[in-house]
């Protein structure tokens, strides 16, 4: 897929990042520029998607997995409240879909929950709690 159309400086390596299943939502590629390095995505759905999860997301959260656009004030909204790492949306453009320019995090790709530390797990889970209640609550304009 070519990306340059995203960029001002020229894509010194673009790689696509699978995440080791099929039928996932989205395409997400990590990009290097001159200037940066920053994580691209695009939802691959052209249909409303049509099963349990999506719909719980749309009816409980307002979620439409094909407009990425979207993750900008959601991002925006998690960062102020999350305790969890949270990506800033950097630039956006269409070519036939929408894609989202995010700031790439430091980190490593956890493999695996089993065997982890409890405190790891009580973090997250009152991390996502935290979103998850956040966007509920954001979603029924009750903030």
């Amino acid at each position: 897929m070519d990306l340059q159309f995203l960029f001002n400086d020229p894509i010194l390596k673009s790689q696509e990042l699978d995440p080791g299943y099929e039928d996932h939502a989205s395409d997400v590629w990590l990009v290097k520029t001159e200037s940066q390095e920053v994580v691209v995505r695009s939802s691959r759905m052209v249909d409303e998607p049509n099963n349990d999860f999506w719909w719980g997301c749309r009816r409980l959260f307002g979620i439409d997995p094909r407009k990425v656009y979207n993750l900008e004030k959601i991002n925006k909204q998690l960062i102020e409240i999350s305790s969890i790492p949270i990506p800033r949306v950097i630039g956006k453009g269409k070519k036939g879909r929408e894609f989202v320019v995010i700031e790439k995090l430091d980190g490593q790709v956890v493999q695996s929950f089993t065997n982890q530390q409890s405190s790891v797990l009580q973090s997250l889970g009152e991390g996502l709690a935290q979103c998850g209640v956040t966007a509920l609550v954001e979603s029924h304009g009750l903030l």
